[in-house]
């Protein structure tokens, strides 16, 4: 039966649609930095002085800390450890927390040492963040439908926030009171400085990644392909791509970074990169890495992107 004029015109408007939603490809020169390292890579941060580290590592089998000194260029391994760490933060200049499998937390101080601070329960922690007066605060589990947040005070003294069914993947702060926790198919907001969360009315994916420009516009990301923005510190917030929907195609997101409110990169499996320019309007997708390489880690540090992921791979770009 030859399909009606209707019908043709319903899979031409699906097909435009589908095409509108997957950004053009741009020519990139990639530069691989060595890092040592066959690790997968799950964190990768700088500072303002081109000081920066990745994490990494396999869940149960062994951990890393790779350091540089001089804006990425070179990559050597400050410290081992005998589980994965899958989050990294900076707590202020010279002040950093990595944290992963087994109740993992790692602080390094002023003086540049590590130190291995053992949680009592020895959970999986996927998000670490520093609070206000030295407390950290932490987020996790180990399955889709076991989550929970706890703080955790100077002494080693622990306070537990929340037990959820959805796992907890990635925090962030829009100023010293408002927090945004997210994970699958779930995301939490505080008002009151980590005491006490409530759900926000945000979901349809696995959350995998939240970047706060500034305390009021911040974007998020999912593996179904769903990436969110909000101007007003997460009171409200907007599709700017809808992964749930049937007209975009599936592109599985795993982290972002803004250079600006209107500059940022995204990255996923398979090699996927896109950056945008206009606060995510529009988005490009930049060629070059292999397919065969899951990204899992970006960061962007005086207009160069550099992306991190499996194998230890870590590669650099300029902004285009």
């Amino acid at each position: 039966m030859t399909p009606s004029i209707h019908t043709r015109i319903a899979s031409l408007c699906l097909l435009l649609g589908l095409i509108a939603c997957r950004p053009e490809g741009l020519d990139a020169t990639w530069q691989e930095r060595s890092t040592g390292t066959t690790l997968d890579l799950f964190g990768l941060r700088f500072d303002q002085d081109g000081n920066g580290f990745a994490v990494g590592g396999k869940t149960w089998y062994a951990g890393t800390i790779l350091r540089t000194n001089d804006a990425g260029q070179q990559w050597t391994e400050d410290r081992t450890d005998q589980k994965a760490l899958l989050d990294l933060t900076a707590v202020d200049e010279g002040h950093w927390l990595a944290t992963g499998v087994d109740g993992h937390l790692w602080q390094q101080s002023g003086s540049g040492d590590w130190l291995l601070r053992q949680m009592p329960e020895w959970r999986v922690n996927r998000a670490v963040l520093g609070l206000p007066g030295g407390d950290i605060l932490i987020g996790g589990g180990q399955s889709f439908q076991f989550g929970f947040l706890y703080r955790v005070h100077p002494d080693n003294t622990i306070s537990y926030l929340l037990e959820t069914d959805n796992l907890i993947n990635d925090l962030a702060r829009c100023d010293d009171h408002r927090l945004i926790a997210a994970g699958y198919g779930a995301v939490f907001l505080s008002e009151d400085g980590a005491q006490t969360w409530s759900y926000l009315d945000i979901t349809g994916d696995h959350f995998m990644a939240i970047e706060m420009v500034d305390g009021q516009i911040g974007y998020m990301v999912g593996y179904g392909g769903t990436i969110l923005k909000t101007t007003d510190g997460w009171r409200t917030w907007m599709y700017v791509r809808n992964g749930d929907s049937l007209s975009v195609s599936n592109t599985p997101f795993r982290a972002l970074a803004f250079m600006d409110s209107a500059r940022g990169v995204l990255v996923g499996d398979a090699g996927t990169v896109w950056v945008t320019r206009d606060g995510g309007e529009h988005w490009d997708k930049l060629l070059g890495i292999p397919s065969s390489i899951d990204l899992t880690a970006v960061a962007i540090h005086q207009s160069e992107i550099f992306v991190a992921g499996t194998g230890g791979h870590l590669y650099q770009t300029p902004f285009p």
